[in-house]
């Protein structure tokens, strides 16, 4: 199972030149590589470009407000980043449950990004954060929203001679509070069978609520129905139930019903109700 060649550029313009050729494969980690490769034979000439030397490309870093995430950092390194964590912690939370520690030493957030697969656990709470990403080619660079990037599960807009070389968003107010939840099989490498990611603004009054959901939709996104019906009241357990029964019926409507539904619609709903009562720091129980 080997690639015709392995390239490794020592800077981002190098790379960028690299991808230009017909059949060049970008590599981080590799973990979602590698299992499509035993999966699917090589091309004959295909090039992997490893871009384990760029070093610009792991940081984290907050600037005038934003903050920046390089698409090399790995979700070790995401996990326990702890300026992340005290402002946003759903998203180190839900970095801390991708795979094993193995795969987390290794697999970087901007592959479980370009990967696009539904089941990813660090896309639902940048959703919530109304990410941005930077996609880079030897002839020009753009920014696209996150939820715009996904066209379907394992499809995306970015083209083969791109690079995804930031990861952004705003800092959210100091009121905010987070949630990350997750259902799988068991309770350490699995893949997620539904996962939420809340964000919710206010104390009194819940000015924003941001309800984004994994393994659910055919594109990832967020339940808007649900959050509306929660803007502007108080925070209440008996309001986030009828949000949940809201949002996963919300979610039926979108993607259809099928097999999986009889068991998905009624978990979706309590783990919204529950991620709701965790964010606002209410007993779900």
């Amino acid at each position: 199972m080997n690639p015709h060649r392995i390239e490794q550029p020592e800077t981002l313009l190098e790379a960028l030149s690299l991808l230009q050729a017909p059949d060049s494969v970008p590599l981080a980690g590799g973990t979602d590589l590698m299992l499509q490769r035993r999966a699917a034979p090589f091309e004959a000439d295909e090039t992997w470009i490893a871009l384990g030397s760029l070093a610009d490309l792991k940081n984290i870093r907050q600037e005038s407000g934003v903050w920046h995430i390089g698409p090399l950092v790995t979700h070790a390194e995401l996990a326990r980043q702890s300026a992340l964590r005290r402002s946003v912690s759903f998203l180190p939370d839900a970095a801390s449950q991708v795979g094993s520690p193995q795969i987390r030493a290794v697999g970087t957030i901007g592959g479980n990004i370009a990967n696009a697969a539904s089941c990813a656990d660090t896309i639902p709470p940048l959703i919530a954060l109304e990410a941005e990403i930077t996609l880079e080619s030897a002839a020009k660079k753009r920014k696209i929203t996150l939820a715009d990037f996904f066209l379907a599960p394992y499809k995306t807009s970015q083209q083969p001679d791109e690079l995804i070389t930031d990861i952004s968003f705003p800092e959210p107010p100091a009121s905010a509070g987070t949630a990350f939840l997750k259902i799988g099989r068991r309770r350490a490498l699995a893949i997620s069978r539904l996962s939420v990611a809340v964000l919710v603004t206010g104390s009194e009054v819940l000015d924003d609520v941001r309800i984004s959901v994994g393994s659910v939709l055919p594109r990832f996104g967020r339940l808007a129905e649900a959050e509306e019906m929660l803007k502007g009241t108080a925070p209440a357990r008996d309001r986030f139930r009828e949000a949940g029964r809201a949002g996963s019926s919300e979610a039926v409507r979108i993607a259809g019903r099928r097999w999986s539904t009889d068991y998905k619609e009624p978990v979706l709903s309590a783990l919204i109700c529950r991620a709701l009562c965790i964010a606002c720091d209410i007993p779900w129980q």
